[in-house]
């Protein structure tokens, strides 16, 4: 005879499954190494577990002495957002006594749950959450507003323990990544990463098929504004193009490498040769039309580009891919710059 299920048991089952949904919430935040991305998984996998009330997650910033308000969940949504909060306007005499968690007065910064400096004790309460990485090294903070409608319990509280020591190292960990593969000047990812990157797009297209497309930009006359003005302008004039291209492309989806000098490669996976096109075209006009800070009125920017697109059908090596793009970009260049050229010829 089959026995009954016990309190024991029933307790057990729980267990088990909490235990399999933190580990794949865990999983989830340590398998990327996008910063942009890992914020916002953080977010959804704390919104989660705090039973839906309204979080929000803020970096530190030793250099300014201050929090930045990355990511809010409210409303079942993660946002993203933008707000410095001073150490100073946090009732914390230095960033040391928010190691550890702690209760505090709730105050609001628009949606923004934020601990407040209230020496009293309302049922509205801020529970402010560690991020804290390697060598006790804090890297930022997790807020929750306790409204005193939804409690959370012991068990929350250690999965959330759990899953904020968790973002805590993946977010050192994509700081590293990022230091090693991206650009200082320009903040986009060095050559060496466009290249382990094609390889992976290109193995991806054999096995699921869809379309993969790369675009190969050059700044037009870019050796007239280090002449003139200097190769101190010029950086300025590179970072300030890059971004203009991380504000024109897809957070998280394309990438953007700086191949060398001045010239920029962007992956587009999962689009065809017209999407990219159109991308493509999108960014030269942007480009032309902006007026760059760092250059005098009479200087503007303009970009030529070569672009060329795989799918399953037209595999490609990532030499093959490459070399069309580049092909291209000769052409736009020949045809007197402020172009976009993609394979075979088309404009």
């Amino acid at each position: 005879m089959k026995r009954p299920m016990s309190l024991v048991d029933d307790l057990h089952a729980i267990s088990e499954e909490n235990l399999i949904v933190l580990t794949y919430a865990a999983r989830l935040m340590a398998s990327v190494t996008d910063r942009e991305i890992l914020l916002s998984n953080g977010m959804e996998c704390i919104g989660d577990f705090c039973r839906g009330l309204l979080s929000a997650i803020l970096t530190w910033d030793e250099d300014r002495g201050s929090f930045m308000v990355e990511r809010l969940f409210a409303d079942k949504q993660v946002l993203a957002v933008k707000l410095e909060v001073p150490l100073a306007d946090l009732p914390a005499a230095d960033s040391s006594v928010l190691t550890r968690a702690k209760l505090f007065a709730l105050r609001f910064e628009g949606r923004i749950p934020l601990p407040g400096t209230s020496e009293d004790a309302p049922p509205d309460r801020c529970l402010c959450l560690p991020l804290v990485a390697a060598g006790n090294r804090l890297v930022g903070i997790c807020t929750i507003a306790l409204n005193g409608e939804k409690e959370l319990t012991l068990q929350d509280m250690q999965d959330l323990r759990v899953l904020t020591t968790v973002l805590a190292v993946t977010l050192e960990n994509a700081l590293l990544f990022r230091q090693a593969l991206c650009d200082g000047l320009t903040g986009t990812y060095v050559r060496r990463y466009f290249e382990i990157r094609m390889n992976e797009e290109l193995s991806r297209l054999k096995r699921k098929g869809n379309a993969f497309s790369i675009l190969f930009l050059d700044i037009d006359g870019f050796k007239t504004v280090n002449d003139r003005l200097g190769h101190q302008v010029g950086d300025r004039v590179l970072a300030e193009l890059a971004q203009l291209l991380k504000s024109e492309m897809r957070q998280g989806v394309d990438v953007i490498c700086r191949y060398g000098g001045d010239e920029f490669i962007v992956l587009m996976p999962d689009t065809d040769l017209e999407a990219a096109l159109t991308a493509g075209e999108r960014i030269r006009e942007r480009c032309s039309s902006t007026s760059f800070e760092s250059l005098p009125g009479d200087l503007g920017v303009t970009l030529s580009g070569g672009l060329a697109s795989a799918d399953a059908h037209h595999a490609l090596s990532p030499d093959e891919l490459f070399n069309r793009a580049d092909a291209m970009l000769y052409r736009a260049k020949e045809g007197g710059g402020n172009r976009i050229v993609a394979w075979p010829g088309k404009e």
